[in-house]
């Protein structure tokens, strides 16, 4: 069974996957982070600088253990400190392995011949940070740490209570929660809801967002209306309307359809909620940070499949749609000519 560590990270509102330059803010004193405007750990959960496999990452509390636990493997529980002085619990890694000074130089180079060496030193630049910090003749002074996400898990910001014993750590120093700190490590437990980062449960943030997608798609349903009311007016009707508003979904999907929606949605007679963006913002997540999963509409694995005769129930609920529209008034039958109506736009009907 691997040593439980617990180690502080500096800040990071973007889920530790580029840098935001509140590091600096964040800490006083004569820190790397303030000296340089960022931490190397900043990219820790960057998923996509990954090498066969493996995520390459920097922890400053692992540094100064690094030759005494080189090679080992070790469970980390990660904790970290806001601009305003509050602390919380981040993330776990589990089977992180300690690099060799070998290990280190061979994922500069990865690093460096894929590129991402200089997207880090554009990405410091973008926050008036100063890239002398990347300039590091030993590379485990850029690399020290190797795992895999599957063994990684970022939690929702959970706050550490005052007289939790984490709070007693020594700063950016790796400390074994054993002994008298298996304390902590049932507070850890105790407090922490774990979210896996390489699953695809949601986040807080993406609950939110997925939440007021409705808002972003109110057209889909528009034109899902309008190809039944057409439907009807040749005499034929659509086979699935949830099908087609996938479809239109889709294409909506690829355009800017989140900018708007972190503003005020439509009104709503009861809803008193305020916009989504002051929500993210509490949570410091932006919508850049949940757009790529947020607007991930077409999965490999639908939840739609977890229900049995899925078409047969589709066709029924359409049929009761058609009958809707045309009873209301909405729609008439044979309403005008297929050859007044224009072409078909590929939409599966039946007569």
């Amino acid at each position: 069974m691997s040593e439980v560590y617990a180690a502080r990270i500096c800040w990071n509102s973007r889920k530790w996957v580029t840098p935001t330059g509140e590091a600096a803010r964040a800490e006083s004193g004569d820190t790397y982070a303030v000296r340089m405007g960022f931490g190397h750990e900043e990219w820790l959960f960057n998923r996509d600088w990954v090498v066969e496999g493996w995520k390459y990452g920097f922890l400053q509390p692992v540094s100064p253990s690094r030759t005494r636990l080189e090679g080992k493997t070790i469970d980390l529980r990660l904790y970290a400190i806001s601009p305003e002085h509050e602390w919380f619990y981040v993330a776990e890694i589990a089977g992180c392995e300690v690099l060799s000074e070998s290990l280190a130089d061979a994922a500069r180079q990865q690093f460096d011949r894929r590129g991402w060496l200089d997207q880090m030193r554009a990405q410091v630049k973008q926050v008036n940070g100063n890239i002398a910090g990347l300039a590091q003749r030993e590379a485990t002074n850029l690399f020290n740490v190797r795992f895999r996400f599957e063994n990684a898990a970022i939690h929702s910001l959970v706050p550490i209570k005052p007289t939790d014993a984490i709070r007693r750590l020594p700063r950016y120093r790796l400390a074994q929660l054993s002994g008298t700190l298996v304390r902590a490590q049932r507070e850890w437990s105790a407090r922490v809801k774990r979210v896996n980062v390489s699953s695809h449960r949601l986040t807080v943030g993406q609950v939110y967002t997925r939440k007021h997608l409705a808002h972003a798609f109110t057209t889909a349903w528009g034109g899902v209306r309008e190809g039944m009311v057409n439907a009807l007016a040749k005499g034929k009707q659509l086979i699935n309307g949830s099908t087609y508003f996938q479809a239109i979904v889709g294409e909506i999907a690829k355009t800017n359809v989140l900018d708007a929606v972190g503003e005020e949605g439509p009104p709503h007679p009861t809803d008193s909620h305020p916009p989504l963006s002051q929500r993210l913002a509490a949570l410091k997540v932006t919508m850049t940070d949940i757009a790529r999963e947020a607007l991930a509409v077409s999965p490999a694995t639908p939840a739609i499949t977890l229900v049995e005769n899925v078409e047969v129930l589709e066709q029924e609920v359409t049929d009761a749609q058609h009958v809707v529209l045309v009873r209301s008034g909405a729609a008439r039958v044979g309403a005008v000519s297929e050859e007044d109506a224009g072409t078909a736009d590929g939409t599966p009907t039946r007569a």
